[in-house]
């Protein structure tokens, strides 16, 4: 049967890829609009600079009125041939600079569209023009004509200007430069290599049939298109490439006014063909002007597509698993929480005592139900008979933040009376501020009736020695079947251990006869001494209260809420001590596999980054455990310094947005690349900003400011100084410190000596100099904590 999350999970993924796809068709049609105006700005550029030099050099000639009256009286058919030939001497010298220029052709055109004199072909004269389009525009508008124009011997850019002498219209003269010459300037002065294509049709019109195959041949992604033989290079032209797209650019030719398209060479680099309209003097569409460039952007635009695509789908990924662990923890959770229910009464209070919560086995045994208990004060089950004083002693020990202990008898709905062993833990917020209590109570009612038997049957003196031992029997099997029990004499060796007590130690009772308590104990309860103050109270004759970290016989922990009593003889002096115990393992239990759930999610989190990088594990660790060490140093709270701890592992969790080409390059980086890496600080800050949890809010500023410097030379944000938040530089230096001792894809590992020359050099610069002066003067911590975490 298909989960209902997978199918949450694969509409999200489907959902994610249309929107990146579309994302990505939107990116690129911007970058496709920005290359076509880029081409149109260098092309009319290019045809505004010829104007401007073809103006300036025909400032003089337009001026001429020694060539304005030859043109006059030819005009008239006075001495056509003699003028012919005055002119053509008086411009010879010119003309042959103006070939420099790239004036391939230079003419002078009579009132009626003849021809008068070509000086690049002297000899043809006398024919008709009238046929050209930049002719028949000049002699009506009798205004300056330029534009691109297909004639009988060449197809360029044409740039004729009307003449007039003694107020009347005598002609024009014309400079053409050839499409070749444009090219070869476009290419000296940009980046890129270009080219034209021509309607076929259009050359139809205006060349001999017999000479088009001598002057064009077909393009090869258009037969209806030809290109120059003059203009044609197979290099510049990179057919290759092109036959890679024909289909494209033959899609696109005719329907479009400019247009892109990118395919790849031999050698697999991207090469972008960027098309726009050539129009003729009348604005007519009749070719096309392309470049042809080295364009790797659009496979950064897709990368970068793909690296959000490979992100999202991560973190999709993670939230489902988190959420199928986070389902699985809840339903454990869940079981022990019913099993709790069961056996123990659970209740929450504000700080006022107000109850806000209750479970169902508070509601069975106090006869009230959760709506008339919720939004009440914990004293609606107060018996009057207890002496205020022990809620003043409670009230006074949990406000100090301490746990309270004790045996209350409180009064049912019904007016009965229960007694209960209660357990108070003050919960306390980040910044140390109770934000409420939980009470864990354990129905004792029996146990003390029992109690109150027994010594009623003992001080009765018409009983028997023997009814008195037979009551005591039955004392001591009620307390066994309820409690698990030790004794121990007043040096804390265990006497005695009933049946329970056996159970939950794993130990036989031989096992545990003779056996000092410590041996039974966790470490910490041995480094803070509880077991000496156990036994200095126990000498003042004080009932102790505490909960003990017990160590089983097959090393499992196990919990037990333990009241303690001195056992003294008729004389007053104590011959034992008794120990009452609960086990509260499951409820510990629970609380500590949410922690650890917690921790680990985190852990985890941090680990899939450094993998991404083929960093192991321990480097996670070695960063994590210099972080708390340096906090600590710095004088930040054991909470705090704890919580960096948990948080600095993800510093580098922004590395699973890097593409593998860039994280796992063995040599150096290049600048786009550089550019691609230093992104991890922004995005792992991206990702956890938006959490609520105060262990991701660190992680985010870790992620986000781990790479700034002292001095403001760093990345993301350039921040100085204290502006960089504490956890950041704390972590700068643990990262740093633990990745340059460290191999790595770009590098092997550096000896101390050098690493230690660095962090000199770099106080004050990269580092914030405190934490320099911190981490010199406590160096044998840090080299402990690496060579405990070798990998």
């Amino acid at each position: 049967m298909i989960k209902f999350e997978n199918i949450i999970y694969v509409f999200s993924i489907i959902i994610l890829s249309v929107v990146m796809f579309a994302e990505f068709n939107i990116k690129k049609t911007m970058y496709t609009g920005e290359k076509i105006n880029d081409l149109q700005i260098q092309y009319k550029s290019k045809l505004i600079f010829n104007d401007k030099i073809i103006e300036a050099l025909f400032d003089e000639i337009l001026e001429d009125d020694y060539m304005k009256g030859l043109l006059a009286e030819s005009n008239k058919g006075i001495e056509k041939d003699q003028n012919r030939e005055k002119l053509y001497n008086h411009y010879k010298e010119q003309f042959e600079s103006f070939k420099e220029r790239g004036i391939e052709q230079f003419q002078f055109h009579l009132s009626s569209g003849e021809s008068f004199l070509r000086f690049h072909k002297p000899q043809r004269y006398g024919d008709n023009l009238l046929f050209r389009k930049s002719i028949q525009k000049v002699i009506q508008s009798r205004q300056k004509v330029i534009g691109f124009e297909i004639g009988r011997y060449f197809e360029g850019f044409r740039y004729i200007y009307p003449l007039f002498f003694k107020g009347e219209y005598i002609g024009s003269v014309e400079a053409s430069v050839k499409t070749s010459y444009l090219l070869e300037q476009m290419k000296e002065m940009l980046d890129a290599r270009y080219n034209v294509i021509l309607k076929k049709d259009e050359i139809s019109k205006n060349v001999e049939k017999g000479r088009i195959n001598d002057l064009y041949h077909s393009f090869c992604a258009d037969d209806k298109y030809l290109m120059a033989n003059s203009t044609h290079n197979d290099k510049d032209l990179v057919k290759d490439t092109l036959m890679e797209i024909k289909g494209d650019v033959y899609d696109s030719l005719g329907k479009k006014d400019s247009f892109v398209s990118f395919g790849h060479d031999k050698e697999g680099n991207v090469k972008a063909f960027i098309f726009i309209p050539i129009l003729d003097v009348n604005g007519k569409d009749v070719g096309y002007f392309f470049s042809v460039r080295d364009d790797n952007t659009i496979h950064m635009i897709a990368l970068m597509q793909l690296v959000k695509y490979a992100v999202a789908l991560i973190l999709f990924t993670l939230l489902l698993y988190f959420y199928k662990q986070t389902r699985n923890k809840t339903i454990t959770i869940e079981q022990l929480t019913n099993a709790i229910d069961q056996t123990t009464l659970v209740s929450k209070t504000n700080p006022k005592g107000i109850i806000t919560y209750v479970n169902d086995a508070f509601e069975k045994l106090s006869g009230f139900s959760k709506s008339e208990l919720i939004g009440s004060p914990h004293n609606i089950v107060r018996e009057e008979s207890t002496p205020r004083s022990l809620f003043r002693d409670m009230w006074k020990t949990i406000k100090k933040k301490e746990v309270w202990h004790g045996i209350i008898t409180n009064r049912a709905k019904n007016g009965s009376k229960y007694t209960v062993d209660a357990t108070i833990l003050p919960i306390v917020d980040l910044n140390g501020k109770i934000k409420e209590y939980i009470a864990i109570r354990h129905d004792i009612t029996e146990l003390e009736k029992y109690k109150e038997i027994l010594k009623e049957q003992l001080e009765d003196t018409t009983k028997s020695l023997e009814e008195n031992i037979n009551y005591t029997r039955q004392y001591e099997e009620a307390i066994n079947n309820s409690t698990a029990v030790l004794k121990t004499d007043t040096d804390n060796i265990i006497i005695y251990a009933n049946d329970q007590f056996c159970e939950l130690s794993g130990y036989a009772k031989d096992e545990l006869k003779g056996m000092d308590c410590k041996e039974l104990r966790h470490e910490n309860h041995i480094r803070t001494g509880d077991c000496e103050n156990i036994k200095e109270k126990m000498e003042n004759k004080e009932v102790m209260s505490i909960v003990f970290t017990n160590v089983a016989k097959n090393k499992e922990l196990f919990f037990l809420d333990t009241i303690i009593y001195p056992i003294v003889n008729k004389k007053g002096e104590i011959i034992e001590h008794l120990h009452l115990m609960h086990d509260i393992s499951e409820i510990i239990n629970l609380h500590q596999e949410l922690e650890d759930t917690q921790k680990e999610i985190i852990y985890k989190m941090g680990e899939i980054g450094e993998t991404r990088s083929k960093e192991t594990g321990n480097h996670v660790k070695r960063v994590a455990e210099y972080s708390r060490l340096l906090a600590v140093l710095y004088g930040l709270g054991e909470k705090e310094a704890e919580m960096l701890r948990l948080a600095s592992p993800m510093h580098d969790i922004g590395k699973v947005g890097i593409p593998d080409s860039v994280l796992k390059k063995p040599g150096k980086l290049d600048k786009e690349e550089w550019e691609i890496m230093q992104s991890h600080a922004e995005l792992g800050y991206e990702m956890l900003k938006h959490s609520g949890r105060p262990i991701l809010k660190a992680a985010a500023t870790v992620a986000g400011e781990h790479h700034e410097k002292w001095d403001g030379s760093g990345y993301p944000k350039g921040l100085k100084g204290k502006d960089i938040h504490i956890y950041g530089r704390i972590t700068a230096v643990a990262d740093v410190f633990d990745a340059l001792g460290s191999d790595r894809c770009y590098k092997k590992a550096w000896e101390l000596d050098r690493i230690l020359e660095l962090f000199k050099e770099e106080k004050g610069r990269h580092f914030d100099p405190d934490l320099v002066d911190l981490f010199f003067d406590n160096l044998d911590e840090f080299l402990k904590i690496r060579d405990e975490f070798r990998d």
